[in-house]
């Protein structure tokens, strides 16, 4: 019988998979630290303590000095992720002024070093602004050796109660979703609610935007402005899929005599990329009907799917890359009682 690989189990289990064998230490580490990193993105309070001072020292390094500031600059926590073949934590950091505007840093857990991988954006950003946008909440990390991240040694590394409970409310979840202290897979923590399009027609994107949907002009670039269509039913998100982010798009029309309504949906490159990734794969999956997928060649600027809905159907569209694929859930719901209903979206690496 081989034996477990901690790292991997650690890396697995931030990346979003289920690691059902994992030592309880290993799964209360990877999501204690993942629990802390994902609550900063809602609850900022200036001049708290980092959990992790020696990190950000490390990205600061590797960000380049740039001229000039950007006032109020705010980064928030877009991703994580894992790199299994170097051993790396993945973070991806979005600017809210500007989801177009992120950087991608990988940090090791070996020896807390971190490097930076990706980075769009024009403007002039200077690093100690992104860093003090990063600042944490107090936080129940407790390293015993205080003066280096050692990632091997004695540490004590929990989320209370009240904690979870307060992750579980920023992402819409039941409170009893988080039990005490009986920690769930990393997998289970970015469960949320299914965007309920007909909300759309209404122009109510409460729930679009805590699910990450957003304008689709936001990720247009200057001349693309001129000549795209606008559409008040039209929003856009970016999916990471590990070392590639890519925009999904969707366009819904008011439904037509037979209430059937009509859903545009793509994808399109992120950021200054010209094309996709090759081999991507786009499916969308109706509950009534067989699913389709379209790969995405060499030099493939867009990938496109067309589908009529009737009121009240349900549908997912995955995104897959290099075996990471990515779930979006939605429903057509016109009774307020179905957009309740609690499904996945969610990264894993299969």
């Amino acid at each position: 019988m081989s034996e477990r690989n901690d790292d991997q189990d650690w890396l697995n289990l931030l990346a979003g998979q289920s690691v059902p064998d994992a030592h309880p230490k290993t799964v209360l580490e990877a999501q204690a630290l993942q629990g802390a990193l994902l609550l900063s993105s809602y609850k900022q309070e200036k001049g708290s303590e980092m959990p992790f001072p020696h990190i950000w020292e490390n990205i600061s390094a590797h960000l380049e000095e740039e001229q000039g500031e950007i006032e109020l600059t705010d980064f928030e926590i877009f991703d994580i992720s894992a790199n299994r073949k170097t051993n790396m934590l993945i973070l991806t950091l979005v600017w809210r002024f500007d989801p177009r505007c992120h950087v991608r840093l990988e940090i090791s857990r070996k020896d807390a070093s971190a490097r930076l991988v990706q980075r769009f954006f024009k403007g002039e950003l200077k690093p100690e602004l992104i860093l003090q946008s990063l600042r944490f909440r107090d936080h129940s990390f407790e390293f015993y050796d205080s003066h280096s991240v050692d990632w091997s040694s004695e540490r004590k590394c929990e989320l209370s109660p009240e904690w979870m409970s307060e992750i579980a409310k920023a992402f819409n979840l039941p409170e009893s979703y988080y039990p005490n202290r009986d920690l769930q897979p990393v997998q289970d923590q970015v469960i949320q609610q299914v965007v309920n399009l007909f909300k759309w027609l209404k122009n109510d994107f409460d729930d679009a935007k805590r699910a990450g949907w957003q304008a689709f002009e936001t990720f247009l670039r200057k001349e693309e402005l001129a000549y795209a269509f606008m559409s008040p039913y039209k929003r856009a998100k970016p999916i990471n899929l590990g070392d590639h982010t890519v925009l999904l798009a969707l366009e819904i029309k008011e439904p037509d005599e037979q209430e059937e309504i009509e859903a545009s949906l793509w994808v399109r490159p992120y950021g200054e990329q010209a094309y996709l990734p090759k081999g991507i794969k786009f499916k969308v999956i109706p509950k009534k009907e067989e699913p389709e997928e379209v790969i995405a060649l060499e030099q493939d600027s867009f990938l496109k799917q067309v589908w009529v809905f009737s009121l009240e159907e349900e549908f997912d569209v995955t995104l897959e890359l290099e075996g990471i694929t990515y779930t979006e859930p939605f429903i057509i719901a016109t009774e307020e009682d179905n957009s309740d209903v609690i499904s996945a979206s969610h990264q894993t690496n299969v």
